[in-house]
């Protein structure tokens, strides 16, 4: 490739903007993927607004959640939750929202494992 061709295409690309990526319904963050028993940690959930939104929660055990305050009308988009407790071993934390669309629920989860030593 000649040199002025590469130098326009770089300038080219660098002046076309990337297309608008469609943010998830749901979006679950850990602070890190790894830890020392027994661990705790605050993770963060990320929910657009949307006029759909019905319920969301974090889920991190079988008798562990909390509930996220969600709803068509939700102003807040993004929630930190304690989670832990862990003993040593893998666990997966699941962030699970419900919109609902013609009358029917639609459930969205997003999911991170934490391995702890």
């Amino acid at each position: 490739m000649r040199p002025q061709i590469r130098a326009l295409t770089v300038i080219a690309l660098g002046i076309i903007p990337a297309p608008p990526t469609t943010p998830k319904p749901i979006e679950l963050r850990v602070p890190s993927h790894e830890c020392s028993a027994p661990c705790d940690m605050n993770v963060t959930v990320l929910i657009p607004a949307h006029p759909d939104n019905r319920s969301a929660s974090v889920v991190w055990s079988y008798r562990d959640n909390a509930e996220l305050p969600v709803g068509p009308n939700a102003a807040q988009t993004q929630f930190s939750v304690k989670i832990g407790q862990f003993d040593k071993g893998d666990h997966t934390v699941y962030a699970v929202l419900v919109r609902e669309k013609n009358g029917e629920p639609e459930t969205y989860q997003d999911s991170q494992r934490i391995s702890v030593r």
